[in-house]
């Protein structure tokens, strides 16, 4: 239950427990095409993107217990042209979790947890 608090909470910053799948078909790497994708998943999800002041990609965790992006198997996509990267996302007023976002979310994927910074 206090683990539970860190997901559906109301905050202004919200980091990816698990990695993201990125709604798009290539390998990354542009960070204004990932911002753009990024904020088509937010859309998708049912969050406002013009609420979105800022995001940090990384293919590390920004959490030391968050899952390792070199860890999450997707053998049934063509998991060559994805996109997968921890997001640390800013929004310009507290939004409710929880967040999931992503083309892995009915998965486990790209779930966020209020940032504890």
């Amino acid at each position: 239950e206090s683990a539970l608090r860190h997901y559906l909470r109301a905050s202004k910053e919200w980091v990816s427990v698990t990695p993201v799948v990125l709604p798009g078909d290539f390998g990354g790497g542009d960070l204004r095409v990932m911002t753009k994708l990024l904020h088509k998943a937010v859309r998708e999800s049912g969050i406002d993107p013009g609420l979105v002041e800022g995001a940090e990609f990384s293919k590390n965790g920004f959490l030391r217990q968050a899952a390792r992006v070199r860890d999450v198997k997707l053998k049934d996509w063509n998991a060559k042209n994805l996109i997968l990267y921890h997001v640390r996302l800013r929004f310009k007023c507290p939004v409710r979790g929880p967040i999931v976002l992503g083309r892995g979310r009915h998965f486990g994927l790209g779930l966020f947890c209020a940032d504890a910074e």
